[in-house]
This record gives structure tokens, sequence and C-alpha cells, in this order.
């Protein structure tokens, strides 16, 4: 078996190699929506705009190709002694546009167990989102 090492490789014009058929994530962030908000790490993010209590406005660098891009979520770092659920939710709807090719809009909210009515934003530590899809 061999083995190839390399420091750069590039392509036959010197410029950066054209990598086809591939389906990296396009952006992420990770962030905190407790005061104040902050980035704790990203990729073709431009900012995270703080809506209100739970509600954030990602902001991305290189446009999308259209709006049918996934962006898979999760939060970290939660209190479970309140006997609650956490989710963040993707924001999509009427009265607004919540996701353009430029950016998008998560909902971290609260539910407490048992309760299909009892639902409020609030604020995490950690929240992470990714961003698959083409490119513009």
């Amino acid at each position: 078996m061999s083995t190839l090492k390399a420091d750069t490789i590039q392509s036959t014009g010197g410029g950066a190699v054209t990598l086809t058929k591939q389906h990296a994530a396009k952006a992420y962030i990770s962030f905190s929506t407790d005061n104040p908000t902050s980035v704790r790490g990203s990729f073709n993010t431009s900012s995270v705009t703080d809506n209100g209590t739970g509600d954030t406005t990602i902001a991305i660098n290189n446009n999308m190709a259209n709006i049918n891009y996934a962006i898979p979520s999760q939060l970290g770092d939660s209190d479970q002694s309140d006997n609650g659920v956490r989710t963040m939710q993707i924001i999509d709807g009427s009265g607004g546009t919540f996701r353009t090719t430029s950016v998008f809009r998560t909902a971290i909210i609260f539910s407490n167990v048992g309760s299909n009515t009892s639902r409020t934003y609030l604020d995490q530590s950690v929240a992470d989102c990714v961003v698959h899809g083409d490119l513009a």
C-alpha cells in the first residue's frame, strides 16, 4: 500500500482544487443567546442578531442558491432540572420572510412535559446550526 503525503494541492492553473459532487456544510454557527448574544464559533456566517428572548437571525456570507437548504440544529448545556423540553426550530411562516438565500431565523422553545399549550421562548448558552445545500 502506498502513502500519499502533501502540504498543498493545487489545480493545474495554480489555484485551489475544485471538488465536485461534494456535499460538505456550506456554513455553521455555534452561538449563545444568553445575555449578551454572542458567537462561539462560525464559518461562512457574518452575524447573529438578537430579536428577543430565544429568537435570533443568522446572516450567511455567501448566499445559498435558493431557500430550500437544510439547517440541522442542536442545543447544549441545558438545565434539565425544570422537567421540560427545549427545542430549536427554524422559523418559516406568514407575517415575514424568515428564510432567504442570505439569512435564516431560529427560535429556542421550552415546553413543559405533558403540556401541549405551555410553550415559551428562552435563551440558551449553547446553540448550533449547520447549513447544507447549494451555494449561489
